[in-house]
């Protein structure tokens, strides 16, 4: 046939690649660029027997799980970070929150979190509104220790601050995440926090808190987040927050 003018027919269906997709397929074609994949990018797979395109999403439900990031906020003279009901719906249950090299504007306080069941009009602050389970090592240069704590009846969640207020030493930032579980549920909400920070002695201590809190305040679903220090501002770093599948 003239490859030019005449189509080739497989099975009395005409093929429309091209040259340069056959050859690509043949592996006639080198490594290009790098892309960003969304969703929607599609893959050739031999399903069975039969090759398909499936959409990159697919992999994604193989696979059993991922992390989507929803928002990034740059800090700089930054009062609170909140994240409202256009982030957390329902396409996620379960949440991830990191805080990354974050520098606050002032020591001796705590950075905390609160929740909203109405978008932010409202926020749960009240003793009684949360409780927690904390277990601290804290570096010290005398006397190495590890100490628990616990409240039923508390009015945060405490990111740093359990067992001591974080300083704000420019070379221990706080590094931080907080995995947020069943928002959506009628369930107990737990929020389950790693955090690594310094004290405010001099020179600064590190201290590392694992804490496991839970709101207590209603079953209803949360839909707002807000991450703030206990007095000031943050001064660097960055907040992120990412769904998880």
């Amino acid at each position: 046939f003239n490859v030019v003018t005449d189509k080739l027919a497989i099975n009395g269906t005409a093929v429309t690649a091209t040259a340069a997709e056959l050859n690509l397929l043949d592996g006639g074609t080198s490594v290009g660029s790098s892309i960003t994949l969304a969703d929607a990018d599609g893959f050739v797979v031999n399903d069975g027997g039969t090759m398909k395109t499936i959409p990159a999403s697919d992999f994604a439900t193989y696979a059993g799980g991922r992390a989507t990031l929803l928002s990034t906020t740059t800090l700089s003279s930054t009062a609170n970070v909140a994240f409202d009901n256009s982030l957390i719906t329902s396409t996620y249950d379960n949440y991830l929150i990191t805080l990354e090299n974050v520098h606050c504007g002032s020591g001796n306080v705590e950075v905390t979190i609160h929740v909203s069941v109405d978008n932010g009009s409202s926020l749960y602050n009240s003793a009684g509104d949360y409780r927690f389970a904390n277990l601290t090592i804290h570096e010290d240069q005398s006397n190495d220790s590890v100490s628990n704590r616990a409240s039923d009846s508390t009015d945060k969640i405490g990111i740093t601050g359990n067992r001591v207020n974080n300083g704000n030493d420019s070379a221990l930032r706080i590094d931080a995440t907080v995995e947020c579980f069943s928002l959506n549920s009628g369930s107990w909400k737990k929020f389950l926090t790693r955090a690594s920070f310094s004290d405010t002695t001099d020179p600064p201590n590190l201290y590392y808190e694992h804490t496991l809190a839970l709101f207590d305040g209603s079953q209803s679903a949360i839909n707002y987040l807000k991450i703030m220090p206990s007095n000031g501002d943050f001064n660097a770093g960055k907040i992120k927050l990412f769904g998880l599948k």
